[in-house]
């Protein structure tokens, strides 16, 4: 197979990208396929491909009310690699805003230390209330003060919205099918 040949000097420390995202490669020695191991990110693979960009300094902090049930958690996590995804210019990072890590200061650090200049922080909430109104702006003034360089903004819960309608349209269709 076509390997993609890339600068080692633009990786990443860590790749955390799922191995379905990866472009792979079989190692010189191998004699079989399942010896295949992962070399880039298809992501990365696709910005090297299309030349040099200018580094993220646009940040999306994604945040819930968090849980104490791991699973609750993870599914932030999975809407921001989704959204990283159909978003490659900006950085997303995820935050609870409370009971689990990573808070809303962590982050925020997390946004600064890749390198965001500005931040825009989502309540994926579903509207406003208490949390969306005055808890996550609370937080968010409190982290802010840390990095006054930073330009932040709030941007509204999810509310109302046709897809979200479509959603549950779908969601009480495939319940009404079992």
């Amino acid at each position: 197979p076509e390997r993609i040949s890339l600068p080692m000097t633009r990786m990443p420390a860590v790749d955390t990208t799922p191995p379905r995202y990866r472009v792979w490669e079989a190692p010189a020695n191998a004699k079989r396929a399942h010896c295949l191991r992962p070399t880039h990110s298809l992501a990365y693979a696709r910005a090297m491909a299309t030349g040099p960009s200018q580094p993220r300094s646009r940040a999306i902090l994604l945040v819930d009310h968090g849980s104490r049930r791991p699973d609750a958690n993870a599914l932030l996590d999975a809407v921001a690699e989704e959204l990283g995804r159909r978003m490659p210019d900006h950085i997303v990072r995820v935050a609870h805003m409370e009971i689990a890590e990573p808070t809303l200061a962590q982050g925020f650090d997390a946004c600064v230390e890749a390198g965001a200049r500005e931040i825009v922080v989502h309540p994926y909430f579903l509207g406003p209330g208490y949390h969306t109104r005055e808890s996550i702006p609370d937080l968010v003034e409190a982290a802010a003060q840390r990095h006054p360089e930073l330009r932040v903004r709030i941007s509204e819960p999810l509310g109302l919205h046709p897809k979200l309608v479509d959603v549950i349209v779908e969601r009480v269709e495939m319940a009404s099918r079992r």
